[in-house]
């Protein structure tokens, strides 16, 4: 009965391939490299040589007792109902399908079937194209490897992380589950790299990545962001675990290295973000670990700190002051303020110090401990650094023209503008600019900037210095520098900082410190200007200490240059009028 019922789909089949089939295109299907099938939706009544393969059928096997539907793993059998309603609708379906070859493996195909039913056919019969989509399936996997892989350590890179995280992030808002991020930098590692070179430095990283790998939980992403920057997502994260991680990749990392020959250790500092709740955009949560990260490093690096929202609301303060200092400038809202220097034993005017204001138009005067140390952590402080001076410069000049001869301002230079190779001859041109006379400028640089020692640093001091710009050590007592540095730094005066002087009447110590910073400075052929001076008794223990110059609010407040102006420029004649 089987073989009577075979044969007799088998005739029907090639009965239904000879009138639908002819000859020549026939052979042109045969040669078709793609599988081709002619399928009445129950047998097969046609397959070409490629379609012969892919079933791993021979020359001589038959194929009308195939069901079509049983190429299809169970999963995808949905397909055929709607490659049926394209069909019914007059349409043929196109779409992505998978196949299950004679050997059981699965191929993903792109098939392509059209209603070819005859008038005289009993029943509807359907061409099937199928094009193999292995090659390009593989070239996607890879392709997407490469976008979301770090090249070097094989880790996930930073486009993984992001994405993988804000997909956490919403299952969290959907869940009592909780996560947590640790972000982790290598302490000191340019020096490090600097020293072993970029190759052997490639190959510590790849081996930090590993052990970081080993020291979390399988169930935790490891990324490299860049450089030597990692970061490690936590799932179902129980409160205290974190930390706990956080420890184990610490001592992994501090277990030492074997690369290019050598034995070397490091330390990481660790930021750490514990987050229960969805609202967060990922971005923001991975900026609060480097945000950790960041006071970990503020601590001496080596260290654990635990995300404080204290610090987003810093940073978010920090970045706008930023960007109202760029428009400050833009829009000329800084202003200069004068505070008078005088000879101690005489009171005479020897200097004036220029002193940044900024006049904000909402929030008034803002005084410059509140925005100099932003300006310079974002390099801010080298143009405002050049308008003080050029405004100095431009004050200097009016000041001439108005009989005030042979004024002398002191202006702040900060590390950053001190560290630029054309800072000098940047001085130079805009003193030829307003026709002022180096001379006539002196800077002052802090002690602790001298801490650097390199060569390049002392270089660029002595050539401000033979350019004829005259340098003050400022805020000297407070840098330890050793009596062999004062004596070869190009300095011609020491400005002993107001924290020593302010208390010398009520203490003997601090009185004493002055007494002596005076006399070290006399014995190297320094001259000594005292800041702080608010008192007649401070005047009379640093005449006795016999200390050169003096400034502070005794002796004035800073002004602005038309108050300097009015008390020293030229007695104007009374008007007859």
């Amino acid at each position: 009965m089987a073989e009577r019922r075979g044969r007799t789909r088998g005739g029907s089949a090639e009965r239904a391939t000879r009138e639908l089939v002819a000859d020549d295109f026939r052979v042109l299907l045969d040669k078709s490299p793609d599988p081709v099938v002619l399928t009445d939706g129950r047998v097969l009544h046609y397959v070409n040589d490629a379609a012969r393969k892919f079933l791993g059928l021979g020359p001589e096997d038959g194929h009308a007792d195939i069901d079509p539907q049983a190429l299809l793993p169970a999963r995808e059998r949905g397909v055929v109902a709607r490659a049926f309603q394209d069909l019914d609708a007059g349409r043929p379906f196109i779409g992505e399908v998978t196949l299950e070859r004679s050997d059981g493996a699965k191929v993903a195909f792109a098939a392509v079937v059209h209603e070819c039913t005859g008038d005289d056919d009993e029943r509807r019969l359907f061409a099937a194209t199928f094009r193999d989509l292995s090659a390009r399936k593989a070239y996607e996997l890879e392709l997407k490897s490469s976008l979301f892989v770090e090249e070097l350590t094989g880790l996930a890179n930073r486009r993984q992380f992001v994405e993988q995280l804000g997909r956490r992030l919403q299952q969290v808002a959907e869940s009592d589950d909780r996560l947590g991020l640790i972000a982790i930098d290598v302490d000191r590692f340019k020096s490090l790299n600097d020293s072993l070179g970029p190759s052997a430095g490639d190959r510590l990283l790849i081996a930090i990545a590993d052990r970081i790998q080993l020291a979390v939980r399988t169930s935790d992403l490891v990324a490299r962001l860049s450089g030597d920057e990692f970061v490690v997502l936590c799932h179902r994260i129980e409160p205290g675990r974190l930390e706990e991680i956080a420890g184990r990749i610490r001592e992994a990392l501090a277990l030492p290295f074997s690369v290019a020959r050598r034995k070397l250790t490091v330390a990481v500092s660790q930021g750490l973000v514990e987050h229960a709740e969805g609202h967060a955009e990922p971005e923001s949560v991975l900026q609060d670990a480097i945000t950790a990260v960041a006071v970990a490093k503020d601590r001496g690096g080596d260290q654990i700190a635990v995300f404080d929202p204290v610090r987003r609301l810093e940073i978010a303060s920090r970045v706008d002051m930023e960007q109202e200092l760029r428009r400050a400038l833009q829009e000329e809202e800084f202003e200069l303020a004068y505070q008078k220097e005088v000879w101690l034993r005489t009171g005479d005017l020897v200097c004036l110090e220029a002193l940044i204001r900024w006049r904000h138009p909402r929030n008034g005067l803002v005084p410059p401990d509140e925005f100099i140390p932003i300006a310079e952590s974002t390099g801010l402080i080298s143009p405002i650094g050049d308008w003080v001076f050029a405004e100095v410069c431009r004050q200097l000049k009016e000041w001439e023209s108005e009989g005030l001869h042979g004024m002398c301002v002191s202006v702040n230079v900060s590390p950053r503008q001190l560290v630029e190779a054309d800072f000098a001859k940047r001085l130079e041109r805009m003193c030829g600019r307003f026709d002022v006379r180096p001379n006539q400028i002196n800077l002052e640089i802090t002690e602790s900037m001298m801490t650097d020692g390199s060569r390049a640093f002392l270089k660029r001091v002595r050539d401000l210095r033979d350019a004829g710009f005259t340098m003050i050590m400022d805020d000297f007592g407070t840098g330890y520098s050793s009596l062999s540095q004062l004596r070869s730094l190009p300095f011609s005066v020491l400005k002993i900082d107001k924290a020593f002087v302010l208390n010398i009447v009520e203490r003997e110590q601090d009185r004493l410190m002055v007494d002596a910073m005076v006399r070290m400075a006399h014995a190297l052929g320094r001259v000594v200007v005292a800041e702080g001076v608010e008192s007649q008794e401070h005047v009379e223990i640093l005449l006795e200490a016999s200390c050169d110059i003096a400034q502070g609010w005794f002796y004035g407040r800073p002004v602005s240059a038309r108050e300097i102006s009015a008390e020293f420029g030229p007695a104007k004649e009374p008007d007859d009028g």
